[in-house]
């Protein structure tokens, strides 16, 4: 159980880097399929919206959900490492922040992109929710 914990946060952590350097046109090309799938059903709910517009927020909400994802992957290993769980969500809060924020820094060494401090609020937003959930689930289950 302790390994699977670690292992999953690994590979997020690798995932996460991954799509951080990649140049500007392969991860608006990434992120232009997924809006490519999801914008008839945006369109459905809303005609007003337009596709630039749906593409925005999407990337907006992936931004949210993979740093929500890793606050969690965080604060769930390190429950295998410490049994607080107040010490746990302020190890897994500060390791995940500064994370987040690597993980836009990080865009600087990719060709046509950078960091955007909006975005680093957003990953910082989505790590803060995450690690919370899971803090509350763990409060719950004493």
């Amino acid at each position: 159980m302790k390994r699977k914990r670690w292992m999953a946060l690994l590979i997020w952590l690798i995932m996460t880097c991954y799509l951080c350097i990649q140049a500007g046109e392969k991860s608006k090309m990434l992120s232009g399929f997924l809006a490519q799938g999801l914008y008839p059903i945006i369109l459905s709910l809303s005609s007003i919206i337009s596709y630039e517009s749906a593409h925005y927020f999407i990337r907006k909400i992936a931004h949210f959900v993979m740093h929500f994802v890793l606050g969690t992957l965080i604060y769930r290993a390190l429950e295998t490492v410490d049994r607080d769980k107040t010490i746990i969500l302020v190890k897994s809060l500060t390791t995940a922040i500064l994370i987040a924020v690597s993980n836009e820094l990080i865009q600087n060494v990719a060709i046509s992109r950078g960091p955007m401090p909006s975005d680093a609020f957003i990953n910082i937003a989505g790590v803060i929710f995450g690690t919370h959930i899971c803090y509350i689930l763990h409060a719950l289950k004493e």
